[in-house]
């Protein structure tokens, strides 16, 4: 697996397959060689081969941070977003604090109308780590949205006073 990064990395797409069917010839389910192969499929924008590598992958080990998160894009990329939000929900029953999957249910779940659990998502999320800016736009938006002014301004006074975050404060203020 590690040759097969490293011809990866190199560029030499023949070798990279040739050690990969080498693995599989050995190892058919190797959890590692299957993710590489569904990344390499996803370049390739073959997600039909890339969802059966990470759902064996997955069948073999539910709990693949790695896989799941994969497949969540796979499927979003092919517009199914119910199953991607399931993956990233999966994500966060194995780690809960994993803040790029809490966004991603946030901005799913906003895209599938359903306000009150992205709104919760995020208001989780921005507590937890305030200086997400993307967690903080996303929040502040969904409560303009529902007209939720001082909630929203408030939001922003917490971007204003870190000088890191200042400017995007200021721009969704005037917002």
């Amino acid at each position: 697996n590690k040759l097969v990064e490293l011809a990866l990395a190199a560029q030499d797409r023949v070798t990279a397959d040739a050690l990969l069917a080498e693995i599989f010839t050995i190892e058919p389910e190797n959890s590692e060689a299957l993710i590489t192969r569904a990344r390499i499929a996803l370049l390739a924008r073959d997600v039909k081969t890339a969802t059966g590598d990470l759902r064996t992958v997955l069948r073999n080990a539910p709990d693949n941070v790695v896989a799941l998160r994969l497949l969540a894009g796979a499927h979003e990329s092919e517009g199914a977003l119910d199953l991607a939000l399931d993956n990233y929900r999966q994500i966060l029953g194995v780690t809960p604090s994993d803040q790029e999957a809490a966004f991603n249910v946030a901005r799913l779940a906003l895209a599938q109308g359903d306000t009150a659990v992205a709104q919760q998502t995020l208001e989780t999320l921005t507590e937890a780590k305030p200086d997400y800016v993307d967690a903080q736009r996303l929040l502040i938006a969904t409560l303009g949205n529902q007209e939720q002014w001082d909630a929203a301004l408030a939001r922003t006074d917490t971007l204003i006073e870190n000088p890191d975050t200042k400017a995007m404060g200021l721009y969704l203020r005037g917002r």
